[in-house]
């Protein structure tokens, strides 16, 4: 589903600015109201995948612990999304992003 190495690459080649600033719009009331309306609306999971991996992965790549977070938290989400047969354009967006093995953070119109 995630395509880690090349989502490390992309954030361990992008600069502190330019990771400040996706964490500015990743944070915006837009992507934040989007996302929490997909957590809301799924049920408790028995399971979980290991995200613990890619979280260091992400840190050490980034010295961004927040980034790190953001993508287990996504990676959580739409774990639980797929087990519980939600989708929406939302979702599906951040799907496609990480296996792009892209950090989603610009949200589109959806």
């Amino acid at each position: 589903m995630i395509n880690t190495d090349k989502l490390v690459h992309f954030l361990h080649s992008s600069s502190a600015e330019v990771l400040d600033a996706m964490l500015d719009t990743r944070d915006s009331p837009s992507f934040e109201s989007a996302w929490n309306e997909i957590y809301d609306r799924l049920k408790p999971i028995d399971t979980s995948p290991d995200t613990e991996s890619i979280f260091i992965a992400i840190s050490n790549a980034t010295c961004q612990h927040e980034i790190a977070s953001y993508v287990a938290d996504d990676i959580d989400l739409i774990y639980a999304a797929d087990k519980s047969g939600f989708t929406n354009a939302f979702i599906n967006w951040l799907k496609s992003e990480y296996i792009q093995g892209h950090f989603p953070y610009s949200r589109p119109d959806v």
